[in-house]
């Protein structure tokens, strides 16, 4: 059960019951805490795309996103959909949380809430079976940090980041 209480506000962002529902809703059962400049070096496609960013005056303080959450407000938590084919490593396919990186690490925070999503060959955390029938059909599978390889490789790039999972909170 997803609780109401907004928790581990002391990794600087703060993760809420509201993040876990979406998270939830996107096959995501955990998040691992990783530092924000490896969540910036796996989502964008340059220094110079890193530099702009943190460069960027539009983009709000820790205290404004933490403000929004803990308001209640529905902002998706930062997270990485990865691909999880087996082999090492997993790539990046699908993220979200840049400008909430940048403002941690303006805040001098060095950890970032990043929930993951594991994708298996395309099926979303689901698994293809054929039954008796001989179709397949698609089953619910429960994903942990045991499913998620050890290095991620960058959406754009050809950089690769060790995680460490041992960082992971389950929100099942």
């Amino acid at each position: 059960m997803i609780s109401d209480v907004t928790v581990e506000a002391n990794h600087g962002l703060v993760v809420t019951a509201e993040h876990k529902r979406q998270m939830t809703e996107q096959m995501s059962n955990g998040y691992i805490l990783m530092d924000p400049r490896f969540f910036l070096d796996l989502t964008t496609n340059s220094q110079e795309e890193r530099l702009k960013m943190m460069s960027d005056s539009n983009t709000a303080t820790l205290d404004e996103y933490n403000r929004t959450a803990q308001a209640g407000e529905s902002v998706t938590p930062p997270f990485l959909q990865i691909l999880c084919d087996g082999s090492q490593p997993g790539k990046v396919s699908l993220y979200d949380g840049r400008h909430r990186a940048c403002a941690c690490i303006k805040a001098n925070v060095n950890v970032l809430p990043v929930f993951l999503i594991a994708s298996f060959g395309g099926q979303v955390r689901w698994r293809m079976e054929k039954r008796l029938t001989g179709r397949p059909t698609y089953e619910y599978r429960y994903v942990d940090a045991s499913d998620f390889p050890s290095i991620f490789i960058g959406k754009y790039l050809p950089i690769s980041r060790n995680i460490d999972m041992s960082t992971w909170v389950d929100i099942r």
